[in-house]
Protein backbone atom coordinates (compact mmCIF):
# COMPACT_ATOMS: atom_id res chain seq x y z
CA UNK A 1 0.00 0.00 0.00
CA UNK A 2 1.30 3.53 -0.74
CA UNK A 3 2.46 5.73 1.95
CA UNK A 4 -0.01 8.59 2.45
CA UNK A 5 2.67 11.56 1.80
CA UNK A 6 3.03 10.54 -1.67
CA UNK A 7 5.40 13.25 -2.57
CA UNK A 8 8.76 11.72 -3.32
CA UNK A 9 11.18 14.39 -1.48
CA UNK A 10 8.81 13.59 1.65
CA UNK A 11 9.75 10.02 0.65
CA UNK A 12 13.02 10.00 0.74
CA UNK A 13 13.47 12.33 4.03
CA UNK A 14 10.94 9.65 6.14
CA UNK A 15 13.35 6.76 4.51
CA UNK A 16 16.42 8.49 5.79
CA UNK A 17 14.92 8.76 9.18
CA UNK A 18 14.10 5.41 9.66
CA UNK A 19 17.14 4.07 8.29
CA UNK A 20 19.28 6.66 10.53
CA UNK A 21 16.50 5.55 13.30
CA UNK A 22 16.75 1.64 13.00
CA UNK A 23 20.87 1.91 12.58
CA UNK A 24 21.60 0.79 9.08
CA UNK A 25 22.78 3.53 7.61
CA UNK A 26 26.43 1.70 7.17
CA UNK A 27 24.51 -0.91 5.47
CA UNK A 28 20.82 -0.30 4.24
CA UNK A 29 19.96 -3.67 3.23
CA UNK A 30 16.26 -3.38 1.95
CA UNK A 31 15.51 -6.85 3.79
CA UNK A 32 16.79 -5.75 6.94
CA UNK A 33 14.55 -2.52 6.49
CA UNK A 34 11.78 -4.43 5.37
CA UNK A 35 11.86 -6.44 8.66
CA UNK A 36 12.43 -4.02 10.88
CA UNK A 37 10.69 -0.52 9.96
CA UNK A 38 7.65 1.34 11.70
CA UNK A 39 4.61 0.37 9.59
CA UNK A 40 2.41 3.22 8.62
CA UNK A 41 5.58 5.85 10.08
CA UNK A 42 7.94 4.99 7.78
CA UNK A 43 7.12 3.97 3.64
CA UNK A 44 7.87 0.52 3.01
CA UNK A 45 10.86 -0.28 0.45
CA UNK A 46 8.32 -0.47 -2.04
CA UNK A 47 6.10 2.09 -1.63
CA UNK A 48 8.96 4.33 -1.80
CA UNK A 49 10.67 2.72 -5.04
CA UNK A 50 7.11 3.35 -6.42
CA UNK A 51 6.66 6.49 -5.39
CA UNK A 52 10.38 7.90 -6.16
CA UNK A 53 10.43 5.78 -9.78
CA UNK A 54 13.82 4.53 -8.12
CA UNK A 55 15.55 1.49 -7.12
CA UNK A 56 16.86 0.43 -3.48
CA UNK A 57 20.48 0.94 -5.10
CA UNK A 58 19.85 4.76 -6.52
CA UNK A 59 17.11 5.79 -3.68
CA UNK A 60 20.11 4.92 -1.05
CA UNK A 61 22.81 6.39 -3.44
CA UNK A 62 20.81 9.62 -3.43
CA UNK A 63 20.10 9.75 0.01
CA UNK A 64 24.13 9.65 0.83
CA UNK A 65 24.45 6.20 1.97
CA UNK A 66 27.34 3.63 0.69
CA UNK A 67 25.02 0.62 -0.44
CA UNK A 68 26.18 -2.30 -2.70
CA UNK A 69 23.60 -4.99 -3.25
CA UNK A 70 26.19 -7.20 -4.56
CA UNK A 71 28.32 -6.93 -1.26
CA UNK A 72 25.05 -7.20 0.70
CA UNK A 73 24.33 -10.40 -1.66
CA UNK A 74 27.82 -11.82 -0.56
CA UNK A 75 27.44 -11.55 3.23
CA UNK A 76 25.01 -14.18 2.52
CA UNK A 77 26.68 -17.68 3.09
CA UNK A 78 24.91 -21.29 1.40
CA UNK A 79 26.85 -23.95 2.77
CA UNK A 80 26.67 -27.20 1.20
CA UNK A 81 23.61 -29.73 2.31
CA UNK A 82 24.76 -31.98 5.23
CA UNK A 83 24.24 -35.83 5.30
CA UNK A 84 22.11 -37.09 7.98
CA UNK A 85 23.15 -40.71 9.62
CA UNK A 86 20.59 -42.60 11.51
CA UNK A 87 22.32 -44.13 14.17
Amino acid sequence: MPHKAADPEIIKVLLKQEIIRLGIQNNPSRTVYQDRYHRGEAPSPNSAMQITKMSWSDLMHDLGFSYDAKKNLSLIHISEPTRLRCI
